[in-house]
């Protein structure tokens, strides 16, 4: 009979045993590897196993094949240092103010709607603490025409989704 102590410790036994043999397996598959040689050079050789072992200079192959095309934007194979790569400018959202005229809270989402410019909009951002009239600052993420939600089971002609959404302090 087996006691639950002898259960673990064939477990143990059993996953070092499978992790030793994978690692023999690689280290056995890798041997070809360690001449430098490709293996019909190798089985050629039929001095003795020393002079198989031996370095042999090899050629590094180039790391894209002759003929083959870059991907577009890709920079030239040699080109000089990455100095002369062009980075592409960060798109900078500016942050946005408006006036709330009211808010809907549901879980984890607060849906304002906000007078901006003279212009009424709908925005949802994540809960947010606001009181009508209150004036926030945000940074619009996207902008969906027709949103449905169907928490409210509303759509929305067109609905803000904003990021970084505070109250602007003062403005009461």
């Amino acid at each position: 009979m087996l006691y639950d102590y002898q259960v673990i410790n064939m477990d143990t036994a059993m996953k070092n045993f499978t992790i030793f043999s994978l690692l023999v397996m690689l280290a056995l598959a890798g041997c070809d590897k360690l001449t430098n040689k490709p293996p019909e050079e190798t089985a050629t050789q039929g001095s003795t196993p020393a002079a198989s072992l031996s370095p042999v200079k090899q050629e590094v192959p180039p790391p894209v094949a002759q003929g083959a095309t870059l991907p577009p934007g890709h920079p030239a194979i040699g080109a000089t240092s990455g100095n002369d790569m062009q980075m592409p400018e960060p798109v900078v959202k500016k942050k946005e103010r408006a006036k709330v005229l009211s808010h809907i809270d549901i879980p984890q989402f607060t849906y304002l709607e906000v007078n901006q410019n003279g212009q009424t909009r709908w925005l949802a951002a994540t809960t947010v603490v606001v009181k009508d009239g209150d004036t926030i600052e945000f940074v619009v993420d996207s902008i969906v025409d027709n949103f449905t939600s169907k928490a409210l089971k509303r759509t929305f002609k067109s609905l803000s989704f904003v990021n970084h959404t505070s109250v602007v302090k003062g403005s009461e």
